[in-house]
């Protein structure tokens, strides 16, 4: 549609600005990051997340369905913008997923194993880029619990 018509053209410039704006904050606050994780991965952030990707999700309804990104970065691979929100809400919920391990990829290392944790899954304030390991608060549910948003979205 962008093509044909000057109004949605701009619309969709507009939509990868802020897209690209975000973007970058994201990329400057994984920067400052590094004394949080080990080996200085970027921190990653639930909220963040799925504000882009509900972001992505709505755009491919409307207008870029068509759109083509690389995804992952670096990768060779294309996809369209629904997909790669697709997998990076796929890939968010997995983080409290039970491995085989009985442990969740997003349960911080202090964390015990067992039938209670299991039941009852800590919310971390963000995730180590890398490993997935929870960082910082682990004791509130906070903005975290957004992933059940992405599990609903899967159920519909």
């Amino acid at each position: 549609m962008a093509r044909h018509d000057r109004a949605f053209d701009e619309v969709a410039t507009k939509f990868f600005e802020h897209f690209l704006a975000i973007a970058e904050a994201m990329e400057t606050f994984g920067s400052r990051s590094s004394a949080a994780t080990p080996t200085g991965a970027a921190r990653c952030g639930c909220p963040s997340n799925v504000l882009l990707t509900d972001a992505l999700r709505t755009y491919a309804a409307g207008m870029g369905a068509d759109l083509q990104i690389e995804f992952p970065t670096d990768s060779g691979q294309f996809r369209g913008i629904g997909d790669a929100a697709a997998e990076i809400d796929s890939r968010l919920v997995g983080l409290f997923r039970i491995g085989a391990d009985g442990r969740r990829p997003s349960d911080p290392r202090h964390v015990p194993t067992g039938p209670l944790w299991q039941a009852h899954p800590t919310f971390s304030e963000y995730f180590h880029g890398d490993t997935g390991a929870g960082l910082g608060a682990s004791h509130q549910t906070g903005w975290t619990a957004l992933v059940a948003h992405l599990i609903c979205l899967r159920e519909d």
